[in-house]
């Protein structure tokens, strides 16, 4: 994943983080991931901006590594052979890249239900009363073909601790 950070400069990878361990310890409704090592768990953690903790079970028959996204709602509680680890994203925020493309609708109403009826290419629009015809209204989805305009997200707080 490509991020631009909030200084302008593009880097790959995540931004700088802590992570937070908590010893005989977990958080239920984890999604399991195939890692053979703590730090393989932790790496896999990273590479999903989603990803905000997760948990290791070195003993386990089956799944060792539990991934947990999004601001967590269920509690950290007690459970022995388990390490559950916390991740603190250290950022304000990050950009993410959209790719655009436009549609033939001419006023904002006609794009926006344009979008929802298509919500397996459109997650999001651009509206641009400005713009050439053809132009107005743009779609974007992180599947669509990169034009000439680039979509950028701030995305903030993810991780629960809401970048601090």
């Amino acid at each position: 994943m490509l991020l631009c950070c909030l200084d302008g400069q593009e880097r790959p990878g995540v931004m700088p983080l802590t992570w937070i361990t908590y010893r005989d310890a977990h958080r239920d409704n984890g999604i399991a991931h195939d890692a053979w090592s703590e730090s393989d768990c932790m790496i896999s953690c990273l590479d999903d901006m989603r990803c905000t903790s997760i948990d290791w079970i070195a003993e386990a028959g089956g799944q060792q590594c539990w991934h947990h996204r999004f601001v967590p709602l269920d509690e950290i509680t007690p459970q022995s052979g388990i390490v559950h680890h916390e991740l603190k994203r250290s950022v304000v925020g990050w950009w993410n890249k959209y790719s655009n493309t436009a549609t033939a609708e001419s006023n904002l109403t006609s794009c926006k239900s344009w979008c929802a009826l298509h919500g397996d290419i459109c997650n999001s629009i651009s509206w641009n009363p400005n713009a050439l015809a053809g132009q107005k209204c743009l779609y974007h989805y992180a599947q669509t073909t990169v034009q000439d305009v680039t979509h950028h997200v701030l995305i903030r707080g993810m991780d629960g601790h809401c970048g601090k």
